[in-house]
């Protein structure tokens, strides 16, 4: 009954740990190995080009063409827009905000996809602008399944197009991130996500190219690098400066790779970790179990058996325990997966979102598993098989245990140590995450967020009289609300984070100061005359926006206190001109400088236009209200429908927004500390038996001890003595291995130091407390106990 209590309590342990390798495996294979869904996957490539600064950057639609008619290596070059949009979309009686991704006319004939339902886009939709739409299978489902939904019509951002036809189940989304619903062609309008056809500077594709069957890489590498110089040839203004190249086409963007494989390398080390903190508790319950048959193995060994054959019997049933637990996990983990490809969550400003893909394990998955058990039978099983397998002849003859006891004890103490020191490692890694989510949480984003709401109305398709009578309706709507203490226009609001940031990113040209007649870049966006006093940004010299800053007025554009510096150092911009384009603008104001993109982005150039001089048709109302924010949400909502706008997204308030911009330290903050949980429950548990076993080994002793008037608090000092060393051994190995870690990721976490003493010291001092604590919990009972009976049960 003892034996297979222990059993079971191994093969759980194991499964648990087995489930969360096999998770973080499937998602990383999913995101980081798995093709877009297509006939023969792998001869498709993703295309990318390469800025000066190394950064990998998308194409334009002209470049797209360029290469798609000009090159002999692939069979067919498809677009897809890099961006998803969120738009409010109206079909039959269905009113709901839907995910929107825009394709070329051409990529499922390229990806060789055929359709569930009616047709797919047809060659020359782009540039004949055709207003049509494919709706995903989940999305076509949701809406009620009508077989006969081909030729009837829905609104996307009160756009209407013709439904032409069902995708498959298998597609998700062409492109990892979110689930898409509602799939156009890139000649759309851009109000529901298409592409700007003409532009040359407008670089938001990506590219999948299929090569011909016998061609290679290389060779695709090689002509799109002559189709690039090209390019830059002809157009020696709008692509200089680049590189073009090629890599394997997966879900993800080649940009968005190594933030990928930074979070799941974590995540598999996480795991890993855990693994083999499972495997240190297998290990220690079968050493109990294969101490009891010792007398077994030496029966055997009396009748001339080797051993390595005593070895090979110890790991084959080992080997069983942990297939049962490799099958178990596996079965947790299919399990888990299929909940997570079907899981919806609710984020802030974007609203339901749900996962692009199909987290099925796959075969690399599966023998990776198969390693894994493998590599958990010799973890858990050879240290006891050793041990077992070396029975004392002489001592067991003369009925001495000592030896023995000695070694099973050293073999059980470093079982210990090493989950310790494990355990530790992954609190560490779970301590650098919060501690690095925390500095960003401090970073001064330049302005306050507090007692700020922001309202998303949907004011596309309007002429700009109608646009600016907009503006002026929804500023008088908010502030006539009581409470709300001033209201704002702006474009393009900072801190977008995971809903993504949209700042014009504008060539400038200096006149006057030192650096007259050089060019420059700065980023910016267009905002109201209260814009600076809403946000609580300080304007650290001349002014702010004025209501006569009017499109009939001199131009006029405030900049932050970083452009100013760098431009005109240790001079007063004030009244000095910048050109942009074929417009000259007058420096009024210097404000200070903030975050615009992510909380630790460096310091940026970047520029305020005035709204009234530059109409903008899509602006984001912002209020700042006298309390919680969250209570003026509702009336704002209200006030404005009554009015008649619409609000494909609820107002939100601007500590929700900056969230985003935290997601993914969130993601990675939640997962290592799931993980860690688990590591420390697993640890826990494996550090109980270990040292309740040992107690009840010394039960005898500790029974003369008593009768020879040991009192209670010295039996306990006793086994803490004991406890501090083992465990404290561990924690600063531990200790030392989280020191290394933080090391060589020190530059991937922010504000994090080499000796990050605000994480190492609360957990060496939560390990030693959980030791003592299970030290004291296992030792208690038999301090209490009557001599005779300890000695009798022992």
């Amino acid at each position: 009954m003892k034996n297979g209590k222990l059993k079971s309590i191994a093969v759980f342990s194991l499964a648990i740990a087995m489930a969360l390798s096999v998770v973080v495996l499937s998602v990383s294979n999913a995101v980081l190995l798995r093709p877009p869904l297509a006939r023969d996957a792998d001869r498709l490539v993703t295309l990318y080009t390469v800025a000066n600064n190394h950064a990998k950057e998308s194409f334009s639609y002209l470049d797209y063409e360029y290469i798609r008619d000009h090159s002999r290596i692939f069979s067919g070059v498809a677009a897809l827009g890099y961006d998803y949009y969120r738009y409010a979309a109206s079909y039959g009686n269905h009113d709901e905000v839907a995910t929107v991704n825009a394709l070329s006319d051409n990529y499922f004939g390229v990806m060789g996809i055929q359709p569930l339902l009616g047709r797919f886009f047809t060659s020359g939709d782009d540039r004949r602008h055709v207003p049509a739409a494919v709706l995903t299978y989940s999305c076509w489902k949701r809406w009620g399944a009508d077989p006969g939904i081909v030729g009837k019509t829905v609104t996307i951002n009160r756009y209407p197009l013709t439904i032409i036809g069902v995708s498959p189940k298998a597609l998700i989304a062409p492109v990892f991130g979110l689930g898409a619903d509602v799939i156009v062609n890139l000649g759309a309008p851009a109000r529901i996500g298409g592409a700007s056809l003409d532009d040359r500077e407008e670089r938001s594709l990506l590219l999948l190219g299929r090569l011909h069957a016998g061609t290679t890489r290389r060779q695709a590498r090689a002509e799109v690098r002559v189709l690039w110089s090209q390019l830059a040839a002809a157009y020696p203004k709008a692509e200089r400066n680049r590189t073009a190249d090629l890599t394997s086409a997966t879900l993800l963007a080649p940009d968005e790779m190594e933030t990928a494989r930074l979070i799941l390398a974590v995540l598999i080390a996480a795991a890993l970790l855990t693994l083999s903190i499972a495997c240190a508790n297998a290990a220690n319950l079968m050493l109990a179990l294969t101490t009891e048959r010792r007398q077994e193995a030496l029966i055997k060994t009396v009748l001339g058996a080797s051993r390595w054959r005593l070895i090979g019997e110890f790991l084959k049933e080992t080997a069983v325990l942990c297939a049962a637990a490799g099958v178990l996990g596996y079965a947790m983990a299919l399990a888990a997966l299929a909940f997570l490809s079907r899981f919806e969550a609710q984020v802030p400003v974007i609203g339901s979102v749900r996962i692009a893909a199909d987290l099925h394990p796959g075969l690399l998955v599966a023998a990776l598993t198969l390693a894994l058990i493998v590599l958990a039978s010799i973890g858990s099983g050879l240290a006891p098989a050793l041990y077992a397998s070396q029975p004392n002849l002489a001592s067991a003859l003369s009925g001495e245990i000592a030896i023995g006891g000695t070694r099973r004890g050293v073999i059980r103490n470093t079982m210990v140590v090493i989950q310790v020191a494990l355990c530790t490692l992954v609190l560490v890694g779970t301590g650098l995450c919060w501690r690095s989510l925390d500095n960003l949480r401090r970073v001064d984003p330049g302005f306050s967020g507090r007692r700020i709401v922001m309202i998303f109305p949907d004011t596309e398709g309007l002429s700009k009289d109608q646009g600016f009578r907009l503006q002026d309706e929804m500023r008088r709507l908010v502030k006539q609300i009581g409470g709300v203490e001033s209201v704002s226009l702006v474009r393009s609001m900072p801190l977008g984070g995971f809903g993504g940031n949209d700042f014009a990113h504008e060539e400038i040209r200096l006149t006057d100061g030192p650096a007259s007649g050089q060019k420059a870049f700065a980023y910016s966006t267009a905002v109201d005359q209260d814009y600076f006093s809403t946000l609580g940004i300080r304007v650290l010299a001349g002014r702010p926006f004025r209501s006569s800053d009017m499109e009939n007025s001199a131009e006029v554009i405030v900049i932050n206190r970083f452009m100013a510096e760098q431009y005109w150092p240790h001079q007063d911009p004030l009244g000095r001109t910048i050109r942009i384009a074929h417009r000259l603008l007058t420096i009024v104001g210097v404000a200070a400088d903030g975050k615009y993109g992510d909380l630790d982005e460096p310091q940026l150039p970047f520029m305020y236009h005035a709204l009234g001089q530059r109409y903008q048709s899509d602006v984001t109302p912002i209020a700042r209200t006298k309390g919680d924010p969250r209570l003026w949400v509702e009336p704002i909502s209200r006030a404005m429908r009554q009015s008649g706008l619409k609000l494909p997204l609820p107002p939100v308030t601007m500590e929700s927004w900056m969230n985003l911009t935290l997601f993914y330290p969130l993601l990675a903050l939640a997962s290592v500390g799931g993980l860690s949980i688990v590591g420390m429950l697993l640890a826990t548990a494996g550090l109980y038996g270990a040292i309740s076993y040992s107690v009840g080994e010394r039960g005898r002793e500790i029974g003369i001890r008593v009768a020879l008037g040991a009192r209670p608090a010295q039996l306990m000092q006793l086994l803490f003595r004991e406890t501090l060393r083992i465990a404290g051994t561990g924690v600063l190995a531990g200790l030392a291995l989280g020191v290394a870690a933080s090391a060589i990721f020190q530059s991937q976490f922010y504000g994090i130091h080499r000796l990050e003493w605000y994480v190492l010291t609360p957990v060496a001092m939560a390990m030693m407390a959980v030791s003592l604590a299970i030290a004291f919990a296992s030792g208690w009972r038999w301090t209490r106990m009557n001599p005779m009976d300890a000695v009798r049960h022992a």
